[in-house]
């Protein structure tokens, strides 16, 4: 079975301060850094959080 994740992308600088879905994946094209929403904040994915890019997916994945 495919799943599909479409990512939101765009400027840093326009980086939401809220998202639609908790675990909606955004990527930042001008600083190539992936942000995940948790509905509380973004959270950088790979950075100084505790997210991974396999929490990231396996959560986009996990609301199907």
């Amino acid at each position: 079975m495919a799943f599909t994740i479409i990512f939101q992308r765009g400027l840093y600088a326009d980086l939401p301060t809220s998202a639609e879905f908790v675990g909606q994946p955004f990527f930042c094209t001008d600083t190539s850094q992936l942000f995940v929403w948790n509905g509380e904040e973004m959270v950088l994915v790979g950075g100084d959080g505790d997210a991974s890019i396999g929490d990231a997916i396996a959560f986009a994945i996990a609301l199907g």
